[in-house]
C-alpha cells in the first residue's frame, strides 16, 4: 500500500488518526561535512510520526535535533541529542513531521561522513495539519 492510498482523518479526528498508527517508515542516509548537505540532513515524514528512532550506523558522532542547526541556536544551547558511537540510538515518543540529523562538529576528522537509519511509526494525520516546532526547549532557552 502506498502512502497516498491511506485514508486520512480530518483535523477534528486527529486523536483517532494518532491512535490508528502502524504505518512503517524506514530510511537512512549519509552526511558529508562540507558537501551539498552541509553536514546536516532533514528527514520529512509523509505523515505525522508517533515515534521516531534514529540509529547511528558509522563511527562519526551525530546530533539529532528538531529544527535546523544552520539557522538556530540548536548547538550553542544544547537543543539536540548526541549519538557518539556506532549502534547508539534514540527514540522520540512524540508527534513529529520532520527531524534533523547533523555531524557533531567538535569531533570531525577531515572529510568525515556520518550515516544513520531512521525507523518511524506513522499515523494517518496529514503533516500540514501540525505547526512547525520552535521556541523554548526546541530552539531557545
Amino acid at each position: 500500500m502506498a502512502y497516498n492510498d491511506v485514508k486520512l482523518f480530518s483535523t477534528e479526528n486527529q486523536r483517532i488518526g494518532f491512535d490508528a498508527t502502524g504505518l512503517p517508515y524506514i530510511t537512512g542516509g549519509l552526511i558529508h561535512e562540507g558537501k551539498a548537505n552541509s553536514g546536516q540532513v532533514k528527514i520529512e515524514f509523509p505523515f505525522v510520526a508517533k515515534a521516531v528512532t534514529i540509529v547511528q550506523t558509522a563511527s562519526a558522532s551525530l546530533n539529532i535535533h528538531l529544527v535546523t542547526a544552520a539557522t538556530s541556536t540548536v548547538k550553542s544551547q544544547n537543543h539536540f541529542v548526541p549519538l557518539f558511537n556506532k549502534g547508539d540510538n534514540y527514540t522520540f515518543q512524540c508527534p513529529l513531521q520532520d527531524i534533523f540529523v547533523s555531524l557533531e562538529g567538535n569531533t570531525l576528522p577531515a572529510n568525515s561522513t556520518g550515516s544513520f537509519k531512521v525507523i518511524a511509526e506513522m499515523t494517518t494525520i496529514k503533516r500540514d495539519s501540525r505547526f512547525d516546532l520552535a521556541g523554548s526547549g526546541i530552539s531557545t532557552l
